[in-house]
C-alpha cells in the first residue's frame, strides 16, 4: 500500500516534463495522474468481491504483480498512450490494495484501537506522499523521468519476493463467490465519461459535444450503477457496492467531507508542481523540495489525529481538520507570480 501511494504521487514532479517530451496539452498528460484515481475508485468496490473469492496471499501478490509490469511498461514506453497503459496497470495493483489494508486493520484490531491503528497506518501512508514527489523530482532532474517507472519496477520485484516468502492468509475466502460484473462496466461508463467530458472542457468548451455528451453518459452510468446495487440489496442478493451504509446519517457526512478534502489535496498536489516549473521557472527537484514541508506535516497529523480519534471522537477532530484545510486552502489562493516560492510550504 505504501508503494503504490508512493507510486501515485511520485510522478507529480516530473508532469511537466512528460507534457514537454510528448508534445502533448497539460490536460492531456494530467491523465497520468487522473486514470490511477479513476481505476482505484473503480477497483475499490470490486474489493469487496475479491476478498471473497481470493486469499489474502493470492490478492496481494497478483496485485503486485500486475504494479510491476505496469512500471516496466511505463519505464519502456515511448509513447505516451503507452505510459497511460503502464501507469493503469500501476493503478489496478495498487486500487486493491488500499481496502484490503483496511480490511485488515478492521479485522485485527478492536473498535476501541482502531482509531490508533489507522493513524499508525495513515503515518506510515503519508510518508509516501513526503518523499515521492521529491524523490521523483530529483530522479527527473537527473536521470529523466522514466527513472521514476524503473525504481518502481525495482520496488515492486522485491515487494513480491517478499510476498511470496513471507504474507500469511488471514480471514476465509469462498471460491465459489461471484461478481456484478456489469456493475464494475457501469462504474467504468460512468466515472470514465465524467473524467472524459471534464478534461475535454478546458480545449473544447462546455458547449462542445465532446464535452458534454461523455458527461451526461457519465452520469446516467452512475445513475444506473447506484439504482442496480439498490436493487440487488433490496432482492437479498449481495451488491458490489453496498450503498445502504449511506443510509447512516453520520456515515453519510463523514464520507462526503472525506471525498471533498481529497478532492481538494489531490488538485494542489497536481496543480503546484505545474505552477512552480512551468510558471516560475524552478526545476523538479525544487518542486519536490516545496511539497516536502506539508506532506511531512500529513503524516505528522495523521498519526496524532488517530490518538484523537479514540480519545475525543470524531466530532471535534473533524472540525478542527476542516478548519485548518480552509484556512491552508485560503492561503492558496492568494499565491500569484510575484509570491514568495516557500510560502507554498507554509
Amino acid at each position: 500500500t505504501f508503494i503504490g501511494n508512493f507510486a501515485q504521487l511520485q510522478l507529480t514532479a516530473a508532469l511537466p516534463t512528460i507534457v514537454q517530451e510528448f508534445g502533448i496539452s497539460v490536460t492531456t498528460g494530467q491523465w497520468l495522474t487522473s486514470i490511477f484515481q479513476l481505476i482505484m475508485a473503480i477497483m475499490v468496490p470490486l474489493t469487496a468481491f475479491l476478498t471473497r473469492r481470493f486469499s489474502t496471499r493470492q490478492i496481494v501478490i497478483t496485485s503486485m504483480l500486475l504494479f510491476t509490469i505496469g512500471s516496466v511498461l511505463a519505464w519502456l514506453s515511448n509513447d505516451f498512450m503507452m505510459a497511460l497503459i503502464g501507469r493503469a496497470l500501476e493503478a489496478i495493483g495498487t486500487g486493491v490494495m488500499w481496502p484490503v489494508l483496511q480490511i485488515t486493520v478492521f479485522s485485527v484490531f478492536p473498535v476501541t484501537r482502531r482509531g490508533m491503528a489507522m493513524g499508525s497506518v495513515g503515518m506510515a501512508m503519508s510518508i509516501a506522499p513526503a518523499i515521492g514527489p521529491t524523490i521523483g523530482g530529483l530522479q527527473t532532474d537527473i536521470n529523466g523521468w522514466r527513472s521514476i517507472f524503473f525504481s518502481l519496477a525495482i520496488i515492486g520485484i522485491i515487494s513480491v519476493i517478499l510476498s511470496v516468502l513471507f504474507l500469511h492468509n488471514f480471514g476465509e475466502h469462498d471460491p465459489n463467490a461471484h461478481a456484478d460484473f456489469f456493475s464494475v462496466g457501469l462504474s467504468i461508463i460512468g466515472f470514465g465519461g465524467l473524467m472524459f467530458g471534464f478534461t475535454n472542457i478546458e480545449g473544447c468548451g462546455i458547449a462542445n459535444p465532446l464535452s458534454w455528451v461523455p458527461m451526461v453518459v457519465g452520469a446516467f452510468g452512475i445513475a444506473w450503477f447506484v439504482i442496480r446495487q439498490l436493487i440487488a440489496q433490496k432482492s437479498g442478493r449481495i451488491p458490489l457496492l453496498g450503498i445502504g451504509v449511506l443510509k447512516n446519517r453520520y456515515f453519510m457526512i463523514g464520507t462526503i467531507c472525506a471525498c471533498l478534502t481529497f478532492f481538494a489535496f489531490s488538485s494542489i498536489m497536481v496543480l503546484i508542481p505545474l505552477y512552480i516549473q512551468s510558471d516560475r521557472g524552478f526545476s523538479a527537484t525544487m518542486s519536490g523540495l516545496i511539497l516536502l514541508p506539508g506532506a511531512f506535516g500529513m503524516a505528522i497529523s495523521q498519526y496524532f489525529g488517530g490518538h484523537m480519534l479514540d480519545r475525543f471522537g470524531v466530532r471535534p477532530v473533524a472540525m478542527a481538520g476542516s478548519i485548518i484545510l480552509l484556512f491552508g486552502t485560503v492561503m492558496m489562493s492568494l499565491i500569484d507570480m510575484n509570491t514568495w516560492i516557500w510560502w507554498i510550504s507554509i
